[in-house]
């Protein structure tokens, strides 16, 4: 009997770890959306960890669904050459668009 409580509660667990990941994920995108932003900002403002940030950037970039709008210096590091994001394609309108080589 303990083991079917104990697989069962495994299970939840780890559906609840994934389901929390996914909505994290939104919310950086959600974040990204309102206006270009660093991963530093985007871990102020929700609270989700930069290094999560930056997995969840790293997988939407494969996906096509997030851009550079620039590169610039952190407002909260003071870092140069920090890179500010975006999910909004209205801000991925104005990037020059380059053609294929090949």
């Amino acid at each position: 009997m303990n083991t079917k409580k104990e697989a069962a509660g495994a299970a939840t667990s780890e559906t609840q770890h994934k389901d929390t990941e996914f909505s994290q994920i939104q919310i950086c995108q959600l974040g990204f959306f309102a206006e270009p932003k660093t991963m530093m900002q985007i871990d102020r403002q929700t609270g989700i960890r930069r290094e999560n940030v930056c997995r969840y950037v790293r997988t939407m970039k494969q996906a096509n669904a997030i851009w550079i709008v620039r590169i610039g210096r952190c407002p909260i590091t003071r870092h140069s050459h920090v890179k500010f994001w975006t999910t909004n394609p209205k801000f991925a309108e104005s990037l020059p668009k380059q053609l294929t080589l090949f």
